[in-house]
């Protein structure tokens, strides 16, 4: 009776065993299905540069809105295109364009034959046929070379300030005739502003449109002033000086102003004494202030 009374004891033992790990398996690949569910449906949102609205990604599916921002993007990419611009029209898409070397060479191709065609002086007259919330038809009527432009030539060297500065009041500088503008990293610039030259060029296409101006302001950057002196050893420097800028107006070709805080001791004395020009007023501007206040004195 005993060896029963074990057996029976042991079978129930045995049983609850089985039920436990039976649950434990349950269990287990309940939630390796939930994880993977989980995983599946992770939301990403990604605001990427240059695109004006978030889209999600969720698994490996992108919403609608993505497949809309990319087709904005790239088709501002090319139609913004201009004899200035077409290698940065090109590196702004290379990203979404496919690898196979054919595809790659004939969007290159597309580029220069645009460059070909559009030709920097000339104005384009269009027609517009159909326009709607997302897209406008126009046909081409007529072009012809017509060179818009201020008759004294300006070359800017702007000490870098906050790129988000520079992109409010550069517009301006195009719409007075800026002829170029170089970007200097000075002692006290910041070394992480970073200039995006390709962003400043749509701006200056789009002031070049509203003011009627035939080309952009050339844009380019300069690692430190002392290599900037050394490439334009005409350059005046805007500092705090007897001389008024108005007074060098007939001379003055290229023009620095420094960034907030100015210039440093060190880049001071390198300066040619009778090359510095101030304003008459004793206060100290911004320098974006200063850019925009020297140019209209030499230009209008």
């Amino acid at each position: 009776m005993k060896f029963f009374s074990e057996y029976t004891k042991m079978s129930v033992q045995l049983d609850v065993v089985k039920v436990f790990a039976l649950l434990m398996i349950i269990v287990n690949v309940t939630f390796g299905v939930l994880f993977f569910i989980q995983a599946s449906n992770v939301r990403t949102i990604i605001i990427p540069p240059s695109f004006t609205s978030k889209f999600e990604v969720v698994g490996n599916r992108l919403d609608n809105k993505y497949f809309e921002e990319v087709g904005n993007y790239l088709s501002q990419s090319i139609l913004t295109t201009s004899p200035g611009t077409v290698a940065n029209s090109f590196n702004a898409i290379e990203n979404f364009i496919s690898k196979d070397p054919d595809v790659i060479k004939a969007t290159k191709d597309y580029f220069i034959e645009q460059n070909k065609v559009i030709k920097e002086n000339n104005i384009y007259l269009y027609k517009l046929n159909f326009i709607d919330k997302k897209k406008a038809v126009l046909n081409l009527i007529s072009s012809e070379e017509k060179i818009v432009l201020n008759d004294n030539k300006l070359h800017l060297g702007w000490c870098v300030v906050d790129p988000k500065t520079i992109e409010k009041y550069i517009a301006s500088l195009n719409e007075m005739g800026v002829d170029k503008i170089t970007f200097i990293y000075a002692d006290f610039s910041q070394k992480n502003f970073k200039i995006n030259i390709e962003k400043l060029e749509k701006i200056l296409i789009n002031s070049s449109t509203q003011c009627g101006r035939s080309n952009i302001i050339k844009l380019e950057t300069c690692k430190n002033l002392e290599q900037f002196m050394k490439e334009n050893s005409d350059a005046y420097f805007l500092d705090f000086s007897n001389v008024c800028v108005d007074d060098k107006s007939e001379e003055i070709k290229t023009l620095v102003v420094g960034c907030e805080g100015g210039f440093s001791k060190k880049e001071r004395e390198k300066f040619n004494k009778d090359f510095v020009v101030g304003f008459k007023s004793n206060l100290i501007l911004r320098s974006e202030t200063a850019i925009i206040s020297a140019s209209s004195k030499l230009l209008l």
